[in-house]
This record gives structure tokens, C-alpha cells and sequence, in this order.
């Protein structure tokens, strides 16, 4: 059976009225990370300290305030200055990403493969909110990134050397992260494509454009299946999918979109119900 508009719209309010209760009243009112449910356990919410501020708030603020906008319901205000103040505290650091301070080390921590979620909340409060402290962490954020990478989308060893001597991060030669593009530049192309709307920014656009291509050429192989260097995190490739297909849309360029319709089509079928559903990981059961 088909479903109705109204019936997503009430679906969409649902999982808005979940974001707006999911916080941790004895840490001060911290966001949870995830639901866990495992045999013969009961169900249980969980922490990830290197998500629970860099990665969830940006991903809560994107979906509450644009679920506000497509179904007319106001997201609670308390729950987006929760969120808020979260989010802007992880872009607090000197080098314009969001992080973290690990308990262990004490020293700030910076997950690539967050910097999606927090262009994300930041597009959503400049959007929504026209919030003039996300535009200029926004700004500030876009430009670093671009000062890590070189006219081909890879990452520039200097640079991220040089980062490193205020901040920690996992990388490999092969560039921050475990190196795989989906998890880190290809979830960064609908973000910044995103951005370069909002605040009209061509070197934002074109910033996409450059880590879209070598994700496309790193990590899909000819007949738009998956390489190696895409990893397992099909979530990632996913999202990496979905700003392709928005990037494509507005470049003129019938290869690129032809390539981007063959990974679309191809990538991740193995993994794919017949209603859209996909697991998480590629190994998984």
C-alpha cells in the first residue's frame, strides 16, 4: 500500500518527538548516542564520547529543523537549544572543525568522518534560523577544509600535519580515518553542496565538485559497484550516494551524471531491501 503525504508527514513528527526526548538528564541533559538491543537483554541507551557532541547534535538539528519546515510543526525550542549549544561547542577549538576533548588524553580530538554532521547543523541553523554564530563557524569550517586538500579532492600531508599539533586525529597515509573516502569526503559532497545554497558560496560548490570526483573514482568501480576503498560502513556510502545524485543535478555534465545514475543503481543492491531498507555494514547479517 501506498503512503499518503499525511502519513509521513505524522511518520516525520514521530521521529522529531524522539530527537526531543533523547537526552541524558544526569549529564546534563547530554544527547544519547544510540538504542542498543541485544539477546536476552533489555533494550538500553548508550554513550560514544567521540560522537556524542561532534556527530549527534548536527545531525538532530538538520533533521528537527527541516522537519519543521516540511510539516509546519515547530520544533521545541528547548530541544534545539540543547542541541544548539552542543554544536557550537565543538567547533570552539583553533582549527574551525568539530571536535572533542578525549577523557583520557585531556587533548582536543577531531573524527573526520563527523565533519559531515557538523556542516550539517550548522546549514540547518543558518537555514532555519538565519543563526549568525553557525554562519561564521560555517565559514571558518569550509575554509579549513579546503586548506586540507589539494585541486584533486587528496589530502595534503602538510596540512594535516600542522593540524595535528593542536589536535588528534586517527589517520594513514592514505589520509585521515581509516582512509576510506565514503566515511570521510564523499559524506561531505551533499553538506557542502547544501552550503554553497544557503550562503551562495561558488568555492563551497566547487570545493564539492573536487571531493566528488575522487570519491567516484576511489571508491566505485567502472560499473558503479563498490571498490575496496569504499569500506564496509554502508551508511557512509549512502550518504556519499545521496550528494552525488545531488551534485550531479545541478552540474552540467552528462558523464558525471551517468556514472553517478550507475552507482545509484549499483552499489549497494547486494545490500538493499525491496522497500529501500539497507543494513548498516557490508558484513553484516
Amino acid at each position: 500500500m501506498a503512503t499518503s503525504s499525511t502519513d509521513l508527514a505524522d511518520r516525520i513528527r514521530l521521529g522529531m518527538h524522539h530527537l526531543c526526548v533523547n537526552f541524558d538528564e544526569q549529564q546534563g541533559q547530554l544527547p544519547w548516542f544510540d538504542v542498543r538491543l541485544r539477546e536476552g537483554r533489555p533494550g538500553y541507551l548508550e554513550h560514544y564520547e567521540c560522537f556524542d557532541t561532534a556527530h549527534v547534535p548536527g545531525r538532530c538539528l538538520d533533521a528537527l529543523l527541516l522537519g519543521e519546515h516540511v510539516t509546519g510543526r515547530p520544533a521545541p525550542a528547548s530541544a534545539i537549544d540543547i542541541f544548539r549549544g552542543f554544536h557550537l561547542q565543538s567547533f570552539k577549538g583553533s582549527d574551525g572543525l568539530n571536535g572533542y576533548t578525549d577523557h583520557e588524553t585531556g587533548r582536543r580530538t577531531i573524527l573526520f568522518h563527523n565533519l559531515r554532521e557538523g556542516l550539517l547543523g550548522l546549514n540547518a541553523l543558518i537555514e532555519f534560523r538565519n543563526d549568525g554564530e553557525a554562519a561564521d563557524a560555517a565559514k571558518r569550517m569550509v575554509e579549513t577544509i579546503e586548506s586540507l586538500v589539494d585541486s584533486t579532492g587528496a589530502w595534503r600531508e602538510e596540512a594535516l600535519r600542522a593540524l595535528a599539533v593542536n589536535a588528534a586525529f586517527p589517520w594513514s597515509e592514505r589520509g585521515p580515518d581509516i582512509g576510506t573516502a565514503p566515511q570521510v569526503i564523499g559524506r561531505l559532497v551533499g553538506p557542502l553542496v547544501d552550503y554553497s545554497r544557503i550562503v551562495d558560496d561558488a568555492a563551497a560548490f566547487e570545493l564539492a565538485v573536487r571531493l566528488a570526483r575522487r570519491t567516484v573514482d576511489v571508491a566505485f568501480a567502472p560499473d558503479g559497484s563498490l571498490t575496496e576503498a569504499a569500506g564496509s560502513h554502508l551508511h557512509s556510502i549512502t550518504s556519499t550516494i545521496s550528494g552525488l545524485c545531488q551534485l550531479s543535478r545541478l552540474l552540467d555534465d552528462p558523464d558525471f551524471k551517468a556514472r553517478v545514475e550507475s552507482i545509484f543503481s549499483t552499489a549497494v543492491a547486494p545490500w538493499a531491501s525491496g522497500s529501500g531498507w539497507i543494513k548498516e555494514l557490508v558484513a553484516c547479517n
